[in-house]
């Protein structure tokens, strides 16, 4: 297996960071929807959250250990998130734009050859 791209441990480390972040972030909206005493708003909001903070640390993992799913994953979540930003500036909206750009750039980073080569693909 080839060595880690320094670029690539940079992403991994802020994927896992703001999964965490997105942990922390769905336990608060649970704790706050209980609090409240509006239990369905903590549970759905928080739980998405969560759901995707989990996903986020395991996407990080994988993309860490070099697994080809996590190649897989990363390249299918930024191929959908440079549709929803091209769909988004079709529609007149340009809020989209600057994560159409990240997406990708992203994307363009992820299929380098030395990148694909770490991952074995």
């Amino acid at each position: 297996m080839a060595q880690r791209p320094t670029f690539l441990s940079i992403i991994c480390i802020l994927m896992a960071l703001g999964g965490v972040l997105l942990l922390l972030g769905g336990l608060s909206i649970v704790a706050l929807g209980s609090a409240l005493e509006i239990l369905e708003f903590g549970i759905i909001f928080g739980g998405f959250f969560l759901v995707i903070g989990l996903l986020m640390l395991i996407v990080a993992y994988f993309l860490w250990k070099g697994s080809t799913l996590g190649w897989y994953l990363v390249i299918v979540l930024l191929a959908l998130d440079i549709v929803f930003g091209i769909y988004s500036i079709v529609t007149g909206d340009f809020s989209g734009v600057f994560g159409l750009f990240v997406a990708a750039f992203l994307a363009w980073y992820f299929l380098r050859p030395n990148v694909r080569a770490f991952f074995g693909t």
